[in-house]
């Protein structure tokens, strides 16, 4: 719940807050950070996901809503940004499940194979102000080499065909296991 409260509630309190005098003044614009992870998804992480996409709805559709007050929305989507995200996912909550243990293990293990595309936090900031200051009208900014990569095969290849791929990436060792 503690990841709700932050990545969803809290951006719907800062923006609830703002609102008035960003009505008042007849103009705004409302960055908010959201993730790769608020539109394709990796194991593990299936809470964080559904944090980032509520925040993407919830952007996208307040975007149209705030457009008659002259007010823009804007929505970061950065990739892996070298920081210590994953250590701090294998760290949360008390309420650990072991049978998943080993899945964690397989999924986290992949993911520090395969993620060889961290952005640095220059980068990043690089785009919150390019998003800041283009004047344009333009809702979605991706950040990072591994968002344009998993964007991309998730809007080329069929539903089925991108989750076989991410299965294939991130927990290999699964598929070839047969499920009781």
């Amino acid at each position: 719940m503690q990841q709700f409260s932050v990545n969803v509630f809290g951006v719907m309190d800062v923006i609830k807050a703002i609102l008035p005098h960003f009505r008042t003044r007849q103009s705004g614009l409302i960055i908010n950070i959201t993730s790769q992870g608020g539109r394709v998804t990796f194991p593990t992480c299936s809470l964080y996901h559904a944090t980032k996409f509520a925040i993407e709805g919830f952007s996208e559709s307040l975007a149209y809503e705030l457009l008659s007050q002259n007010i823009s929305v804007k929505i970061i989507e950065p990739g892996s940004t070298e920081s210590n995200f994953f250590s701090a996912v294998s760290m949360a909550g008390d309420e650990r499940i072991t049978a998943y243990e080993e899945f964690d293990k397989i999924a986290l293990n992949n993911w520090n194979k395969n993620d060889t595309m961290s952005s640095k936090t220059a980068e990043i900031a690089e785009v919150i102000y390019t998003a800041a200051s283009d004047n344009k009208d333009q809702l979605r900014y991706m950040a990072g080499t591994d968002t344009h990569l998993y964007f991309g095969a998730r809007q080329n290849k069929s539903d089925q065909d991108y989750v076989d791929y991410m299965r294939k990436l991130f927990i290999p060792e699964i598929l070839n296991k047969e499920f009781k």
